[in-house]
Protein backbone atom coordinates (compact mmCIF):
# COMPACT_ATOMS: atom_id res chain seq x y z
CA UNK A 1 0.00 0.00 0.00
CA UNK A 2 1.48 3.77 -0.77
CA UNK A 3 0.27 6.44 1.65
CA UNK A 4 4.04 8.18 0.94
CA UNK A 5 3.41 11.08 3.23
CA UNK A 6 2.88 8.80 6.30
CA UNK A 7 3.07 5.32 5.68
CA UNK A 8 4.22 4.59 10.07
CA UNK A 9 2.17 1.35 10.85
CA UNK A 10 4.06 0.67 14.27
CA UNK A 11 5.77 4.01 14.57
CA UNK A 12 8.46 3.34 17.60
CA UNK A 13 11.16 6.25 19.23
CA UNK A 14 12.86 6.19 15.45
CA UNK A 15 12.94 8.76 12.80
CA UNK A 16 10.29 8.93 9.95
CA UNK A 17 10.74 10.48 6.43
CA UNK A 18 7.39 11.38 4.69
CA UNK A 19 5.53 14.96 3.99
CA UNK A 20 2.49 16.49 5.12
CA UNK A 21 -1.00 17.30 4.26
CA UNK A 22 -3.80 19.81 6.28
CA UNK A 23 -3.44 23.02 8.74
CA UNK A 24 -3.25 23.83 11.81
CA UNK A 25 -3.48 27.27 14.09
CA UNK A 26 -0.50 27.72 16.09
CA UNK A 27 0.05 29.22 19.38
CA UNK A 28 3.72 29.53 21.11
CA UNK A 29 6.77 31.46 20.23
CA UNK A 30 6.88 33.73 16.88
CA UNK A 31 7.28 30.96 13.86
CA UNK A 32 9.14 32.70 10.78
CA UNK A 33 7.29 30.88 7.73
CA UNK A 34 9.53 31.11 4.27
CA UNK A 35 7.85 29.58 1.44
CA UNK A 36 8.91 26.55 2.16
CA UNK A 37 7.56 26.39 5.26
CA UNK A 38 9.15 26.53 9.22
CA UNK A 39 11.97 28.46 10.02
CA UNK A 40 12.25 29.10 13.56
CA UNK A 41 14.80 28.68 16.87
CA UNK A 42 14.53 26.07 18.78
CA UNK A 43 10.97 26.17 20.39
CA UNK A 44 8.01 24.71 21.48
CA UNK A 45 4.59 25.13 19.37
CA UNK A 46 0.66 23.84 20.53
CA UNK A 47 -1.52 23.02 18.23
CA UNK A 48 -4.97 24.57 19.64
CA UNK A 49 -7.32 22.28 18.38
CA UNK A 50 -7.98 19.06 20.36
CA UNK A 51 -7.88 15.85 18.89
CA UNK A 52 -11.00 14.01 20.49
CA UNK A 53 -10.79 10.11 19.45
CA UNK A 54 -13.64 7.62 20.71
CA UNK A 55 -12.05 4.42 22.76
CA UNK A 56 -12.96 2.27 20.29
CA UNK A 57 -11.63 3.91 17.27
CA UNK A 58 -7.49 4.44 19.53
CA UNK A 59 -6.55 1.71 16.72
CA UNK A 60 -6.82 3.80 13.98
CA UNK A 61 -5.17 6.82 14.83
CA UNK A 62 -2.24 7.19 13.68
CA UNK A 63 0.32 10.31 15.21
CA UNK A 64 2.14 11.38 12.61
CA UNK A 65 -0.80 11.54 9.59
CA UNK A 66 -2.46 13.65 13.05
CA UNK A 67 0.46 15.79 12.60
CA UNK A 68 0.88 16.10 8.94
CA UNK A 69 -2.99 16.39 8.27
CA UNK A 70 -3.26 19.40 11.25
CA UNK A 71 0.14 21.30 10.73
CA UNK A 72 0.24 20.99 6.75
CA UNK A 73 3.38 22.67 4.92
CA UNK A 74 4.13 24.71 8.11
CA UNK A 75 6.70 22.71 8.78
CA UNK A 76 8.85 19.88 6.93
CA UNK A 77 8.96 16.59 8.22
CA UNK A 78 11.81 15.36 5.95
CA UNK A 79 14.25 15.50 8.66
CA UNK A 80 12.40 12.64 11.01
CA UNK A 81 10.08 12.98 13.72
CA UNK A 82 9.74 11.08 16.76
CA UNK A 83 6.68 10.78 19.38
CA UNK A 84 5.47 10.30 22.65
CA UNK A 85 2.29 10.64 24.65
CA UNK A 86 2.47 11.96 28.20
CA UNK A 87 -0.86 11.29 30.49
CA UNK A 88 -1.96 14.25 32.87
CA UNK A 89 0.64 13.55 35.12
CA UNK A 90 3.46 14.03 32.33
CA UNK A 91 4.72 10.60 32.37
CA UNK A 92 5.31 8.89 29.01
CA UNK A 93 2.67 6.32 28.83
CA UNK A 94 2.77 5.74 24.63
CA UNK A 95 5.33 5.54 22.37
CA UNK A 96 3.64 3.15 19.16
CA UNK A 97 0.31 2.64 17.84
CA UNK A 98 -0.58 -0.47 19.88
CA UNK A 99 0.10 1.37 22.94
CA UNK A 100 -2.22 4.34 22.01
CA UNK A 101 -4.82 1.80 21.04
CA UNK A 102 -4.67 0.57 25.11
CA UNK A 103 -4.97 3.98 26.40
CA UNK A 104 -8.20 4.43 29.11
CA UNK A 105 -10.12 7.31 29.13
CA UNK A 106 -8.55 10.79 30.05
CA UNK A 107 -6.83 13.48 28.54
CA UNK A 108 -3.15 13.19 26.92
CA UNK A 109 -0.42 15.14 25.56
CA UNK A 110 0.74 14.24 22.11
CA UNK A 111 4.17 15.69 22.29
CA UNK A 112 6.64 15.77 19.06
CA UNK A 113 9.90 16.12 18.45
CA UNK A 114 11.51 17.26 14.40
CA UNK A 115 13.33 19.37 13.27
CA UNK A 116 13.04 22.90 11.04
CA UNK A 117 14.57 23.26 7.84
CA UNK A 118 17.76 24.95 9.66
CA UNK A 119 18.40 22.10 11.85
CA UNK A 120 16.57 23.49 15.35
CA UNK A 121 14.59 21.43 17.21
CA UNK A 122 10.86 22.54 17.46
CA UNK A 123 8.66 20.07 19.94
CA UNK A 124 4.99 19.89 19.05
CA UNK A 125 2.07 19.81 21.27
CA UNK A 126 -1.33 18.83 21.20
CA UNK A 127 -4.15 17.68 23.88
CA UNK A 128 -5.83 14.06 23.22
CA UNK A 129 -8.82 13.79 24.86
CA UNK A 130 -9.91 10.04 24.43
CA UNK A 131 -13.91 9.30 25.59
CA UNK A 132 -16.21 6.44 26.28
CA UNK A 133 -17.52 4.03 23.67
CA UNK A 134 -20.98 5.61 23.32
CA UNK A 135 -23.62 3.72 25.45
CA UNK A 136 -25.50 0.96 23.75
CA UNK A 137 -28.47 2.28 21.74
CA UNK A 138 -30.33 -1.17 21.46
CA UNK A 139 -29.82 -3.57 19.02
CA UNK A 140 -28.15 -2.35 15.70
CA UNK A 141 -29.46 -4.08 12.20
CA UNK A 142 -28.85 -4.18 8.72
CA UNK A 143 -31.44 -3.60 6.14
CA UNK A 144 -31.07 -4.83 2.47
CA UNK A 145 -32.36 -1.61 0.66
CA UNK A 146 -32.66 -3.52 -3.00
CA UNK A 147 -34.95 -3.64 -6.01
CA UNK A 148 -34.82 -6.15 -9.37
CA UNK A 149 -33.07 -3.41 -11.14
CA UNK A 150 -30.55 -0.63 -10.43
CA UNK A 151 -33.24 1.91 -10.90
CA UNK A 152 -35.46 0.35 -8.16
CA UNK A 153 -32.54 -0.14 -6.26
CA UNK A 154 -31.87 3.53 -6.77
CA UNK A 155 -35.51 4.01 -5.43
CA UNK A 156 -35.49 2.48 -2.05
CA UNK A 157 -32.22 4.17 -1.13
CA UNK A 158 -33.35 7.59 -2.11
CA UNK A 159 -36.37 6.35 0.24
CA UNK A 160 -34.49 5.21 3.35
CA UNK A 161 -34.79 6.30 6.75
CA UNK A 162 -36.75 9.45 5.64
CA UNK A 163 -33.82 11.15 5.09
CA UNK A 164 -35.01 12.42 1.49
CA UNK A 165 -38.58 13.07 3.03
CA UNK A 166 -41.79 13.68 0.65
CA UNK A 167 -42.74 17.12 -0.78
CA UNK A 168 -39.15 18.46 0.40
CA UNK A 169 -38.44 20.93 -2.27
CA UNK A 170 -34.81 22.08 -2.47
CA UNK A 171 -32.69 20.18 -5.08
CA UNK A 172 -32.38 16.82 -6.38
CA UNK A 173 -29.72 15.76 -8.51
CA UNK A 174 -29.82 13.34 -11.55
CA UNK A 175 -27.27 11.64 -13.40
CA UNK A 176 -27.21 8.76 -15.94
CA UNK A 177 -27.47 5.66 -15.21
CA UNK A 178 -25.49 4.21 -18.79
CA UNK A 179 -21.64 5.50 -17.39
CA UNK A 180 -20.67 6.77 -14.06
CA UNK A 181 -18.14 9.05 -15.16
CA UNK A 182 -19.48 12.53 -14.92
CA UNK A 183 -21.93 11.15 -11.99
CA UNK A 184 -18.24 10.88 -9.90
CA UNK A 185 -18.29 14.38 -9.42
CA UNK A 186 -22.04 14.38 -8.02
CA UNK A 187 -21.56 13.58 -4.44
CA UNK A 188 -19.20 17.07 -2.97
CA UNK A 189 -22.37 19.07 -5.03
CA UNK A 190 -25.27 16.68 -3.77
CA UNK A 191 -23.76 17.66 -0.11
CA UNK A 192 -23.72 21.29 -0.70
CA UNK A 193 -26.78 21.15 -1.98
CA UNK A 194 -28.36 18.39 0.56
CA UNK A 195 -29.89 16.50 -2.48
CA UNK A 196 -30.52 13.24 -3.36
CA UNK A 197 -28.69 11.85 -6.33
CA UNK A 198 -31.01 9.94 -8.79
CA UNK A 199 -30.21 8.05 -11.73
CA UNK A 200 -32.26 7.85 -15.22
CA UNK A 201 -31.50 6.37 -18.60
CA UNK A 202 -29.94 8.83 -21.03
CA UNK A 203 -32.44 8.99 -23.63
CA UNK A 204 -35.64 8.27 -21.83
CA UNK A 205 -36.69 9.50 -17.75
CA UNK A 206 -37.31 5.94 -15.99
CA UNK A 207 -40.60 5.78 -14.09
CA UNK A 208 -38.62 5.07 -11.30
CA UNK A 209 -36.71 8.64 -11.06
CA UNK A 210 -40.01 9.87 -12.33
CA UNK A 211 -42.24 9.02 -8.70
CA UNK A 212 -39.45 10.33 -6.91
CA UNK A 213 -39.06 13.66 -8.45
CA UNK A 214 -43.24 13.82 -8.09
CA UNK A 215 -42.37 12.96 -4.26
CA UNK A 216 -39.99 15.20 -3.82
CA UNK A 217 -40.87 18.06 -5.48
CA UNK A 218 -37.76 20.02 -5.38
CA UNK A 219 -37.47 23.56 -6.75
CA UNK A 220 -34.16 22.88 -8.72
CA UNK A 221 -32.80 20.11 -10.47
CA UNK A 222 -29.54 19.61 -11.56
CA UNK A 223 -27.96 17.35 -14.17
CA UNK A 224 -24.70 16.07 -14.33
CA UNK A 225 -23.11 15.19 -17.79
CA UNK A 226 -23.34 16.60 -21.39
CA UNK A 227 -26.59 15.56 -23.95
CA UNK A 228 -24.61 12.36 -24.21
CA UNK A 229 -25.06 11.67 -20.63
CA UNK A 230 -28.36 12.91 -19.94
CA UNK A 231 -30.51 13.89 -22.98
CA UNK A 232 -31.94 17.24 -24.01
CA UNK A 233 -35.68 15.40 -23.98
CA UNK A 234 -34.85 14.27 -20.68
CA UNK A 235 -33.94 17.47 -19.71
CA UNK A 236 -37.06 18.95 -21.10
CA UNK A 237 -39.19 16.16 -19.05
CA UNK A 238 -37.20 16.65 -16.08
CA UNK A 239 -37.95 20.17 -16.10
CA UNK A 240 -41.59 20.00 -15.41
CA UNK A 241 -40.69 18.82 -12.29
CA UNK A 242 -39.19 21.15 -10.62
CA UNK A 243 -41.31 23.57 -8.99
CA UNK A 244 -39.50 26.87 -9.62
CA UNK A 245 -38.88 25.57 -13.43
CA UNK A 246 -34.93 25.74 -12.39
CA UNK A 247 -32.81 23.01 -14.37
CA UNK A 248 -29.02 23.56 -14.19
CA UNK A 249 -27.07 21.66 -16.64
CA UNK A 250 -23.65 20.49 -15.12
CA UNK A 251 -21.50 19.72 -18.04
CA UNK A 252 -18.08 19.78 -19.42
CA UNK A 253 -16.50 17.94 -23.06
CA UNK A 254 -15.06 15.30 -20.58
CA UNK A 255 -15.72 14.00 -17.18
CA UNK A 256 -12.46 15.97 -15.53
CA UNK A 257 -14.44 19.02 -17.12
CA UNK A 258 -17.80 17.98 -15.67
CA UNK A 259 -16.25 18.21 -12.36
CA UNK A 260 -14.38 21.52 -13.05
CA UNK A 261 -18.57 22.97 -14.38
CA UNK A 262 -19.06 21.70 -10.62
CA UNK A 263 -16.83 23.96 -9.04
CA UNK A 264 -18.37 26.81 -10.79
CA UNK A 265 -22.23 25.96 -10.61
CA UNK A 266 -22.24 25.86 -6.71
CA UNK A 267 -21.25 29.05 -6.68
CA UNK A 268 -23.47 30.37 -8.68
CA UNK A 269 -25.63 28.72 -6.80
CA UNK A 270 -24.86 30.43 -4.02
CA UNK A 271 -23.08 28.01 -1.96
CA UNK A 272 -19.42 27.57 -1.29
CA UNK A 273 -17.04 24.81 -0.93
CA UNK A 274 -14.59 23.47 1.58
CA UNK A 275 -11.64 24.55 1.43
CA UNK A 276 -9.99 21.12 0.93
CA UNK A 277 -10.58 19.48 -2.82
CA UNK A 278 -10.28 15.47 -3.91
CA UNK A 279 -8.60 14.02 -6.45
CA UNK A 280 -9.38 10.69 -7.83
CA UNK A 281 -9.09 9.06 -11.05
CA UNK A 282 -11.57 9.12 -13.83
CA UNK A 283 -10.71 5.51 -15.30
CA UNK A 284 -12.35 3.60 -12.46
CA UNK A 285 -15.61 4.36 -10.34
CA UNK A 286 -14.11 2.59 -6.67
CA UNK A 287 -11.88 5.23 -5.21
CA UNK A 288 -14.52 8.21 -5.96
CA UNK A 289 -17.15 6.11 -4.47
CA UNK A 290 -15.53 5.01 -1.44
CA UNK A 291 -15.20 9.21 -0.54
CA UNK A 292 -18.35 10.47 -1.72
CA UNK A 293 -19.68 10.07 1.46
CA UNK A 294 -17.36 12.07 2.93
CA UNK A 295 -17.29 14.53 0.02
CA UNK A 296 -21.22 14.91 0.59
CA UNK A 297 -20.96 15.69 4.20
CA UNK A 298 -18.22 17.64 3.88
CA UNK A 299 -18.93 19.86 1.38
CA UNK A 300 -16.10 18.88 -0.87
CA UNK A 301 -15.40 18.54 -4.73
CA UNK A 302 -14.30 15.52 -6.17
CA UNK A 303 -12.14 16.37 -9.23
CA UNK A 304 -10.68 13.65 -11.88
CA UNK A 305 -7.45 13.40 -13.58
CA UNK A 306 -7.40 12.84 -17.06
CA UNK A 307 -7.05 9.53 -19.08
CA UNK A 308 -2.98 10.06 -19.16
CA UNK A 309 -3.21 10.05 -14.93
CA UNK A 310 -2.26 13.81 -15.08
CA UNK A 311 -4.47 16.84 -14.01
CA UNK A 312 -5.65 18.88 -17.35
CA UNK A 313 -4.30 22.45 -17.29
CA UNK A 314 -8.25 23.30 -16.41
CA UNK A 315 -8.94 21.38 -13.50
CA UNK A 316 -5.25 22.74 -11.98
CA UNK A 317 -6.55 26.27 -12.95
CA UNK A 318 -9.96 25.85 -11.35
CA UNK A 319 -7.88 24.57 -8.28
CA UNK A 320 -5.84 27.60 -7.68
CA UNK A 321 -8.75 29.96 -8.76
CA UNK A 322 -11.18 28.69 -6.09
CA UNK A 323 -8.07 28.85 -3.58
CA UNK A 324 -8.54 25.53 -1.96
CA UNK A 325 -5.55 24.95 0.49
CA UNK A 326 -5.81 21.05 1.37
CA UNK A 327 -6.11 18.21 -0.57
CA UNK A 328 -6.71 14.65 -0.76
CA UNK A 329 -5.44 11.84 -3.47
CA UNK A 330 -7.67 8.81 -3.35
CA UNK A 331 -6.09 5.56 -4.76
CA UNK A 332 -2.51 4.94 -5.57
CA UNK A 333 0.31 5.95 -8.14
CA UNK A 334 -1.38 3.72 -10.76
CA UNK A 335 -4.43 5.33 -10.25
CA UNK A 336 -3.79 8.48 -9.60
CA UNK A 337 0.18 9.43 -10.46
CA UNK A 338 2.84 10.51 -7.87
CA UNK A 339 3.21 14.11 -10.60
CA UNK A 340 -0.33 15.13 -9.49
CA UNK A 341 1.26 15.71 -5.75
CA UNK A 342 3.41 18.79 -7.56
CA UNK A 343 0.12 20.05 -9.47
CA UNK A 344 -1.77 20.44 -6.52
CA UNK A 345 1.14 22.09 -4.57
CA UNK A 346 1.21 24.38 -7.42
CA UNK A 347 -2.08 25.19 -7.52
CA UNK A 348 -1.86 26.38 -3.55
CA UNK A 349 -3.76 22.98 -2.36
CA UNK A 350 -1.35 22.12 -0.63
CA UNK A 351 0.94 18.78 0.26
CA UNK A 352 -1.78 16.23 -0.52
CA UNK A 353 -2.28 13.54 2.10
CA UNK A 354 -2.67 9.94 -0.33
CA UNK A 355 -5.37 7.60 0.97
CA UNK A 356 -4.57 4.40 -0.67
CA UNK A 357 -4.30 0.38 -0.25
CA UNK A 358 -3.38 -2.17 -3.12
CA UNK A 359 -6.96 -2.90 -3.98
CA UNK A 360 -10.07 -1.07 -4.66
CA UNK A 361 -11.14 -2.94 -1.34
CA UNK A 362 -7.91 -1.93 0.69
CA UNK A 363 -8.06 1.71 -0.86
CA UNK A 364 -11.64 1.82 0.58
CA UNK A 365 -10.69 0.57 3.55
CA UNK A 366 -8.15 3.52 4.37
CA UNK A 367 -10.77 5.97 3.46
CA UNK A 368 -13.30 4.51 5.68
CA UNK A 369 -10.60 5.39 8.33
CA UNK A 370 -9.59 8.05 7.81
CA UNK A 371 -13.15 9.69 7.91
CA UNK A 372 -14.01 7.90 11.62
CA UNK A 373 -10.69 9.76 12.43
CA UNK A 374 -12.19 13.04 10.86
CA UNK A 375 -15.87 12.64 12.63
CA UNK A 376 -18.09 10.43 10.58
CA UNK A 377 -19.98 7.62 12.13
CA UNK A 378 -20.67 3.77 11.30
CA UNK A 379 -24.28 4.66 12.44
CA UNK A 380 -25.77 4.11 9.42
CA UNK A 381 -22.66 3.10 7.38
CA UNK A 382 -23.36 1.70 4.02
CA UNK A 383 -21.89 -1.41 2.39
CA UNK A 384 -22.06 -1.48 -1.85
CA UNK A 385 -20.91 -3.87 -3.81
CA UNK A 386 -17.10 -3.09 -5.26
CA UNK A 387 -17.73 -4.57 -8.65
CA UNK A 388 -20.37 -2.20 -9.86
CA UNK A 389 -20.94 1.74 -8.85
CA UNK A 390 -24.63 2.29 -9.99
CA UNK A 391 -26.07 1.43 -5.69
CA UNK A 392 -23.00 2.97 -4.30
CA UNK A 393 -23.33 5.80 -6.21
CA UNK A 394 -27.27 6.60 -5.22
CA UNK A 395 -25.98 5.10 -1.67
CA UNK A 396 -22.88 7.87 -1.07
CA UNK A 397 -25.68 10.62 -0.55
CA UNK A 398 -27.73 8.81 2.01
CA UNK A 399 -24.70 7.72 4.07
CA UNK A 400 -23.15 11.20 3.26
CA UNK A 401 -26.37 13.20 4.59
CA UNK A 402 -26.19 11.09 7.83
CA UNK A 403 -22.39 11.52 8.36
CA UNK A 404 -22.13 7.76 8.12
CA UNK A 405 -19.29 5.65 6.17
CA UNK A 406 -19.95 3.71 2.84
CA UNK A 407 -17.42 0.56 2.18
CA UNK A 408 -16.97 -1.61 -0.84
CA UNK A 409 -17.05 -5.45 -0.59
CA UNK A 410 -16.59 -8.28 -3.01
CA UNK A 411 -17.83 -11.67 -1.90
CA UNK A 412 -15.62 -12.98 0.75
CA UNK A 413 -13.74 -9.52 1.00
CA UNK A 414 -14.94 -8.19 3.74
CA UNK A 415 -11.16 -5.89 4.56
CA UNK A 416 -13.14 -2.24 4.27
CA UNK A 417 -15.86 -3.90 6.78
CA UNK A 418 -13.49 -4.97 9.01
CA UNK A 419 -11.34 -1.35 9.05
CA UNK A 420 -14.64 0.06 10.86
CA UNK A 421 -16.92 -2.52 11.65
CA UNK A 422 -17.23 -5.74 13.54
CA UNK A 423 -20.64 -7.84 14.23
CA UNK A 424 -22.73 -6.22 17.58
CA UNK A 425 -20.91 -2.98 17.20
CA UNK A 426 -23.22 -1.00 19.56
CA UNK A 427 -22.66 2.18 17.13
CA UNK A 428 -24.71 0.76 14.49
CA UNK A 429 -28.25 1.92 14.82
CA UNK A 430 -29.51 0.54 11.22
CA UNK A 431 -26.55 -0.26 8.99
CA UNK A 432 -27.61 -0.39 4.92
CA UNK A 433 -26.49 -3.40 2.30
CA UNK A 434 -27.14 -1.99 -1.02
CA UNK A 435 -28.06 -3.98 -3.83
CA UNK A 436 -29.67 -7.75 -3.79
CA UNK A 437 -27.43 -10.80 -3.76
CA UNK A 438 -26.61 -10.75 -6.88
CA UNK A 439 -24.56 -7.43 -5.52
CA UNK A 440 -23.82 -8.10 -2.44
CA UNK A 441 -24.78 -11.75 -1.25
CA UNK A 442 -26.05 -13.27 1.42
CA UNK A 443 -22.75 -14.42 2.77
CA UNK A 444 -22.16 -11.05 3.62
CA UNK A 445 -25.02 -10.13 5.29
CA UNK A 446 -24.87 -13.41 7.32
CA UNK A 447 -21.24 -11.73 7.86
CA UNK A 448 -22.13 -8.35 8.74
CA UNK A 449 -24.84 -10.53 11.18
CA UNK A 450 -21.95 -12.37 12.75
CA UNK A 451 -23.38 -15.63 11.56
Amino acid sequence: MEVPQNPCRNMSRRSFLGTVAGAATLTGPVVALGEDGLDALSQTITIDSKLRVRKADLALLDPIADLAEELGNKVDLSRGVSWEVTDSQGRAVAWTREEVANLGEGTYTLTYTLEDRLGNKVIVNRSLEVYADEPARGEGEWVRLWGQTALDTMQRIVRADGVFADGRGGYAVVASSEGYWDALSAAGLAGLLKAPVLITPSKSLAPQTREELERLQPEHIVLMGGTAAVSEGVEREIGGYATKGDVVRVWGQNAPATAVDALDAANEMGFRWNDTCIVATVSGFWDALSIAPYAYAMGMPILLNEANGALSDATAAAIKAHRFKHSIIVGGPDSVPTGVRAQLIGAGAGIPLRLAGDTAIDTSAEIARYEILRGMEVTNMCVADGRGWWDALCGAALAGAQNSVLVLSNPDNYTAVDAVYAPGDKALEEGHILGGRDAVPATTEDYLNGR
